[in-house]
């Protein structure tokens, strides 16, 4: 008590004052600011940086930007484990800063661990599937990850002589490591946009050669010139009528389209339109029973309706949004952001996946162009190939659309329907290789076409025959190409017709000038 009589109220503890202190508005604005401000540098930094990151990179990197901030987002849980509001709340309750530098020294400790983890086993992850790779990369990945000798290239046995040997067509993506993707059998559709149909031709040519190559099987080629292809046409050629038609009676084969749509457009225009459809038609429905690999490049509106036909046992398919990759038969949770030389691969029975497949056809040739080395193969001459043919054929004529010298086994009469010009043409061609002079049982006038009939122990011939010929011919006739139908003739080209079998004879300049 004092003096006065009036009690004085006990000193507040010393440990108490501390405490209050710390809570005072001078720290608030002090370390507890500081606290603050470096706390929310994350947000601030991600707010600033993520806009520019979004407009600098391109659009097939917002994919692996958005798997970094995802893995940012999982890895601060990890390595914080909610130490940050533990740390603040031991400083804050407790007088002695001694346990909370000791949170703050276990979240180091545990930060550096996690971290130190991640570095170590960062190995046992996959690098990013390259944007493109080339044919060598593909053998130097594919040999190591089979475990196969160095000899080993594109070809893989595996095991089975009955089937072909898997050929290493590109890189599929993976998750430990990046997996060969194998074809061993069965056609292959590429589908793109249409302002990416190069993209599609480089990849058909480049996936058909290879396939070639690994194989020794003969390739052939409408669309872009292929280096070491047996037959090069262009979609607009009759020939490739011809080659569609026949291909599958010489098989096994390999048979490139780099681009179906203006293929089957050429198509519709020299044919019906009713007659193009069954011509594709059959082709797709005949080429696997006949041991034919069509690898087909589609370009412009995505549509999976090839796919459900079982024409083709691979997909190698460009959907860069959910619209296309719905039309493509394809989950929108499955789209992918595409490098140049990546594309989604979707195969019957296995999830989709990312795969990179070179662009460029592998150096050297997939057969031998030399005529020793192509001699007695199937082939469709091109339209400069062809008027080589006839004007340095030894034969005096060509027959079919193969364009093979004269091979008649025996001398029989003819019917000419024509004019006597047309038989004269006959005794040339007898003349000039050797022949006896023919038989000409019947001359028939074009105006007099509904008197053509089959004459058994007959030769027919038509040059430059009219339209009523043609179908008068084709009436009596059980076998002839379908090509007759978008011929362009002149009088040395034309028909002939033995038994039921009616195709083409060209007239050569050894026979007649031309």
């Amino acid at each position: 008590m004092t003096p006065e009589g009036t009690t004085t109220p006990p000193e507040p503890p010393e440990e108490t004052t501390k405490v209050a202190g710390r809570g005072g508005t001078s720290d608030l604005f002090g370390r507890g600011m500081l606290y603050v401000v470096i706390w929310s540098m994350q947000m601030v930094v991600a707010t600033v940086v993520s806009p520019v990151l979004t407009h600098v990179l391109p659009v097939a990197a917002f994919g692996s930007l958005s798997a970094a901030i995802a893995l940012y987002q999982l890895l601060i849980v990890l390595t914080v484990l909610g130490l940050d509001q533990a740390l603040e709340m031991q400083r804050v309750e407790d007088a002695d800063p001694a346990r909370a530098r000791g949170l703050l020294a276990a979240g180091l400790a545990i930060d550096v661990l996690i971290v130190g983890g991640i570095a170590l086993l960062s190995p046992l992850w996959a690098p990013a599937l390259p944007a493109s790779l080339s044919w060598s990369d593909i053998d130097e990945a594919v040999v190591p990850a089979l475990g196969l000798p160095t000899s080993s290239v594109g070809g893989v046995d595996l095991g089975n002589r009955e089937r072909r040997p898997a050929v290493a067509l590109g890189m599929i993506e993976g998750i430990e490591a990046h997996a060969p993707l194998l074809w061993d059998g069965g056609s292959i559709q590429i589908q793109t946009s249409a302002h990416e149909a190069t993209q599609a031709a480089r990849w058909a040519r480049s996936i058909a050669t290879r396939i070639a190559r690994a194989t020794g099987l003969p390739l052939h080629v409408i669309g872009e010139a292929t280096p070491g292809a047996l037959t090069m046409l262009s979609p607009r050629d009759v020939g490739a009528i011809d080659l569609l038609e026949n291909v599958c009676e010489h098989s096994p084969a390999v048979l490139a389209l780099t681009d179906v749509p203006a293929l089957r457009s050429a198509l519709a225009q020299s044919l019906s339109l009713p007659q193009a459809e069954e011509l594709w038609s059959s082709l797709l429905a005949r080429a696997t029973r006949a041991g034919v690999i069509i690898v087909a490049a589609f370009s412009g509106r995505f549509s999976s309706s090839s796919s459900a036909m079982g024409a083709f046992s691979m997909r190698i398919v460009r959907a860069r949004d959910v619209d296309e990759a719905l039309h493509a038969g394809i989950l929108p949770s499955e789209v992918r952001a595409l490098e140049d030389g990546q594309a989604l691969l979707a195969r019957p029975g296995e999830p989709t996946a990312l795969a990179c497949v070179p662009l460029d056809p592998p150096p050297g040739a997939a057969l031998p162009r030399r005529e020793e080395d192509t001699k007695g193969l199937w082939q469709i001459p091109s339209c400069d190939e062809a008027a080589a043919l006839v004007s340095n054929g030894s034969s005096p004529a060509l027959i079919g659309p193969e364009m093979t010298p004269v091979r008649w086994e025996q001398d029989i009469p003819w019917v000419v329907i024509g004019t006597q010009s047309d038989a004269d043409i006959l005794a040339e061609l007898h003349d000039v290789a050797g022949w006896a002079p023919p038989i000409i049982s019947e001359i028939i006038p074009e105006s007099a076409w509904t008197r053509i009939a089959r004459r058994d122990g007959h030769r027919i011939l038509a040059l430059n025959p009219s339209d009523n010929v043609i179908r008068a011919l084709m009436r009596v006739c059980h076998k002839y190409p379908l090509s007759i139908c978008a011929h362009p003739w002149n009088p040395s080209r034309g028909l002939i017709c033995e038994g039921d079998t009616l195709t083409t004879i060209q007239l050569t300049g050894g026979s007649v000038n031309t």
